[in-house]
């Protein structure tokens, strides 16, 4: 029977990367910090990428990027309402692509009555 491969050729098992937590949707306030996470593995390890709104934010200097293992998250620091849309991680390596969406909805802060004591 004909080997299929060259002799010495090593057999890589590849798996499609897969999100073992997706991106879930946000709601947070003009004003306040908000993360952004996720979970992905595959083989070999996937390289992730953050879009906004179908549009790369990985050199984006409004948000901070940082993956520890099969951890991925994309800090966000005083939220502004154009940071409003929605957020995509795509996870890719030699077996595929796969991504995970979520919304980032930034509502206006709260506009202080005259007159009324904080507490």
């Amino acid at each position: 029977m004909p080997f299929k491969r060259p002799l010495g050729e090593r057999i890589e098992n590849k798996t499609l990367p897969n999100f073992i937590r997706p991106l879930q949707d946000k709601r947070v306030v003009v004003g306040q910090n908000v993360l952004l996470e996720c979970q992905v593995a595959g083989h070999p390890d996937p390289v992730v990428k953050w879009l906004k709104d179908d549009h790369d934010v990985t050199q984006c200097p409004d948000y901070e990027i940082s993956s520890i293992g099969v951890k991925h998250h994309l800090a966000i620091k005083n939220v502004q309402a154009s940071d409003n849309g929605r957020f995509t991680v795509q996870a890719m390596n030699a077996a595929g692509i796969k991504q995970s969406t979520c919304m980032l909805i930034v509502a206006p802060a709260p506009t202080p009555i005259p007159g009324a004591k904080s507490v």
